[in-house]
């Protein structure tokens, strides 16, 4: 298929209202455009920072010792905000707009259009409250294969469920915004809608940024070497047939055992809120910030979704990182140890390293990451309690059943910013009428196995069904115009194989234009 799209997408920003502002208050954006700088001054600071709890707070970098100005002249805003105004309340708004073109290659040709238009608005009430948030419409078509994808249905991916999801364009209403109060040095408190990353990889197997924003209230204690988070969520399932609420409450401790070595514990449970028989809403006895979530399950006779993980980080000479994590959503041993594949081992595991200014040549940074998942995982009986948002999941893209390798170079010199990535995707993906353990919003009740099973309890594997085997690869250059809004001009190149059956299905896309985004979005499954 030979496909020509051209997307319009331009994002400017500049001050339109500057009240005064405390440029050491409020979240640091999720965004990949500074995140290498900025986590690499991180790394390689003596600070007992915790990196693997996303969004970051100013005062939290404050209080390790990194200061925004010094360490990330990028950052959002900074030169921009006149703090010699009042440092008791302040606001200021900067519009958001989008334009990029797009040239995609395929079996035919088509002119496609994106557009987007919003604002940006930041602030904060006396020494402890800081607001901020953004609102964009958003209408766009996207490359073939993720409209195609069966993990990203009437959704755009990372942003949002479509208004209009059965037209040729379609249109999302995006905004996230929060509150946050710094109680004092060891407490604070986020309220808004928005997302959260808890790892040191570019993926993440406990908490990631891939799906929609949602409704949060966050509570981060910090003592001695350890950070503690609670996070309570509310989330949107409409694969049911119709928009209906689940919750989920998450905890997870990061402990700097010293400088170098850094171990973080993980637990979640999901919920419906309501069932056939009462409304349940949600649920207090989720609410005690201390405990185990299997306690309180079994004791109330409760058939929620609970995971746990743990992660590992080691810092080797300041400028090498090795990392990984491990997810359980079911794990039985002595299954595990028969052999036999049973189908409620649901469990995955990512192995990462990253190195910055390698080679003795500055802000130069390599990373690879390795990741696999196994069938059914994060899955439930209903899509009511699985690990899902809006129809994305709330980890890896794909979901599970997969095996995934990617590969980044990174270089920035002066205002040039130059990134290639190489993934190899395996993945096993689920049929019209058969379940394979890939799609997470689909019942594991209904699934199917090797003929050599027919009691549907074993011989999964990773990859079972319609196995895909993907090739992405994307050479990106940039250049800043304005480094204190983070406004760039980009060229970039993405190839995708798509290898399935006896079918290879290749795709080539030419992008260029101007951008100056606040957001991530993952497209590069």
């Amino acid at each position: 298929m030979r496909k020509l799209c051209f997307n319009i997408r331009l994002v400017v920003l500049f001050s339109c209202i500057p009240l005064g502002l405390f440029a050491q208050r409020g979240l640091v954006n999720m965004n990949r455009a500074f995140d290498f700088e900025f986590e690499s001054k991180i790394n390689q600071s003596d600070s007992n920072f915790h990196t693997a709890i996303k969004p970051y707070t100013n005062s939290s970098l404050s209080q390790g010792n990194i200061s925004v100005e010094k360490e990330l002249p990028s950052f959002f805003l900074n030169k921009i905000i006149d703090n010699s105004f009042s440092k008791k309340k302040g606001m200021f708004i900067v519009p958001l707009l989008s334009a990029f073109g797009t040239v995609q290659l395929q079996d035919k040709t088509e002119l496609l259009t994106d557009y987007g238009a919003g604002a940006y608005l930041k602030g904060f009430i006396g020494e402890k409250f800081t607001f901020n948030g953004f609102y964009r419409y958003i209408g766009s078509n996207q490359p073939s294969y993720i409209d195609s994808s069966l993990f990203s249905q009437e959704v755009i991916a990372s942003v949002g469920r479509a208004t209009n999801p059965v037209a040729e364009i379609l249109n999302v209403n995006h905004w996230e915004g929060s509150l946050l109060y710094d109680a004092n040095k060891y407490f604070s408190f986020l309220l808004g809608k928005g997302k959260h990353f808890w790892g040191d990889g570019y993926r993440s197997l406990l908490l990631s940024d891939n799906a929609a924003p949602y409704p949060y209230f966050r509570i981060e204690s910090t003592f001695w070497n350890v950070k503690y988070v609670n996070l309570y969520s509310w989330h949107n399932d409409f694969r049911t047939g119709s928009n209906r609420n689940k919750f989920t409450s998450s905890h997870f401790l990061s402990w700097n055992v010293t400088k170098e070595i850094n171990l973080g514990l993980f637990e979640t449970v999901v919920w419906q809120g309501s069932d056939t028989l009462h409304n349940r809403g949600f649920e207090v006895n989720y609410m005690n910030p201390v405990i185990f979530f299997r306690a309180p399950e079994y004791a109330m006779g409760s058939a929620d979704n609970s995971l746990i993980g743990a992660s590992v980080k080691f810092r080797i000479k300041k400028k090498n990182i090795l990392y990984g994590q491990v997810i359980f959503d079911e794990f039985y041993l002595v299954e595990m140890k028969a052999g036999n594949k049973w189908w409620a081992n649901k469990y995955g595991a990512q192995f990462g390293a990253k190195s910055y200014d390698c080679f003795g040549i500055k802000n130069l940074g390599l990373q690879s990451e390795f990741n696999f998942v196994r069938p059914f995982t994060y899955s439930h009986q209903t899509s009511l309690i699985n690990y899902g948002h809006n129809n994305q999941s709330l980890a890896h893209p794909v979901g599970a059943n997969y095996y995934e390798l990617s590969n980044f170079i990174r270089y920035k010199k002066g205002k040039w910013y130059f990134e290639e990535q190489f993934n190899y995707l395996k993945y096993g993906q689920d049929t019209s009428s058969n379940n394979y353990g890939g799609d997470m919003f689909n019942s594991y009740l209904a699934r199917e196995v090797d003929a050599n099973h027919p009691n549907r309890d074993y011989g999964h594997t990773i990859g079972q069904g319609e196995g895909h085997v993907v090739l992405y690869n994307s050479l990106k250059a940039s250049y800043s115009l304005m480094k204190e809004t983070n406004l760039r001009v980009f060229a970039q190149f993405v190839y995708r194989l798509d290898n399935y059956n006896t079918i290879s299905q290749p795709t080539s896309l030419f992008q260029i234009g101007i951008s100056s985004l606040i957001w991530n979005e993952y497209k590069d499954y």
